[in-house]
């Protein structure tokens, strides 16, 4: 699966030659893995290899991987099951592409995905491009839009004030992975993709598609639900060690929960944007008076933040049937 010839060259690369390696970790993935896959080998930009990382699994996911095996570029790597940044760096060491792109194994991209990205190298100076992307609920439901434009935001990437897109929208150089380290394997909180887009950001440039380009699945077991509150107070500790590692100094997770308890107002925070994602899981699940009750609780808690979180979210976009991508 090459990438298409240059018709003309593009800035110092001829950004149509540029090959793509896509990465997709895979773990108990048998209910997810085969829609993601097929939606990589249907892209119009054809990418170079699919890298599937696979860590020892108690379901069907190998099996499943296994009828793959036709594809040309498809490569399956075998590790125990280490966690998904080091799953992610695996692919990244594996990877021969001159960008590197993520796909977790539950979502689904459009077929002009790449074909969108690769563009935006042409400029020299960008590192890592994203996307929006549309929810996509129980059943199959799309419902709202994930993602921010870029523009004139690098210092708060770099700062991690933001993460403007999902890492399934994510396409880095993968020069650019090697310099800043990859994916940091040592954090206690599932928020590697948060810290090493931050530290790209840092010295290259962000861009963005601003348009979906792909499927998001919400699922109430997913780390985002089950692991809430620890990922918003990692977020907070990844903020802080930034700021630590700019005056060269370093702190240690531990030692930072330690002198950080936290306050009333946080848990209060933390709260309504929890209610705030339980309403939308609950409306695009069809259970919409349980959607309504949660997201009139947020609203009280905190008006301000559920009108901006909802304007930002609620885009309507067209966009392709899941049956359509994975038929």
């Amino acid at each position: 699966m090459a990438g298409p010839s240059p018709d003309q060259p593009l800035g110092a690369e001829a950004a149509a030659s540029l090959t793509v390696s896509v990465v997709i970790p895979v773990f108990n993935g048998e209910h997810y893995i085969r829609p993601a896959l097929l939606s990589v080998i249907q892209q119009t930009y054809p990418a170079a290899e699919i890298i599937v990382v696979y860590q020892t699994s108690s379901d069907n996911s190998l099996e499943i991987l296994d009828s793959f095996d036709q594809v040309g570029g498809l490569k399956v790597v075998h590790q125990p099951n280490p966690g998904l940044a080091a799953a992610r760096n695996t692919g990244v060491e594996a990877a021969s592409g001159d960008l590197v792109a993520f796909l977790d194994q539950d979502d689904v991209w459009f077929p002009d995905k790449l074909a969108a990205q690769v563009p935006l190298f042409e400029d020299m100076d960008v590192g890592v491009a994203g996307s929006f992307m549309t929810y996509l609920g129980p059943g199959n439901r799309p419902f709202g839009t994930r993602g921010e434009v870029v523009d004139g935001r690098g210092e708060d990437i770099a700062a991690a004030r933001i993460m403007p897109f999902a890492a399934s929208s994510m396409i880095c150089r993968r020069s650019v992975l090697l310099e800043v380290g990859g994916f940091d394997t040592e954090l206690i909180v599932p928020i590697d993709d948060f810290d090493c887009l931050s530290r790209m950001a840092a010295s290259h440039r962000v861009d963005t598609v601003p348009r979906s380009l792909g499927y998001y699945r919400m699922r109430p077991d997913s780390l985002s639900f089950s692991r809430f509150y620890d990922l918003q107070r990692g977020i907070l500790f990844l903020q802080d060690r930034i700021q630590h590692r700019r005056r060269g100094e370093e702190i240690a997770w531990t030692d930072w929960l330690a002198e950080h308890p936290t306050t009333i107002w946080e848990k209060w925070h933390e709260r309504k944007q929890l209610l705030y994602r339980r309403a939308g899981l609950f409306w695009i699940g069809g259970r919409r008076g349980r959607g309504i009750a949660y997201m009139t609780i947020a609203a009280l808690m905190g008006p301000r933040y559920v009108v901006q979180r909802a304007w930002q979210q609620f885009r309507t976009e067209r966009h392709p049937p899941l049956a359509v991508l994975t038929e």
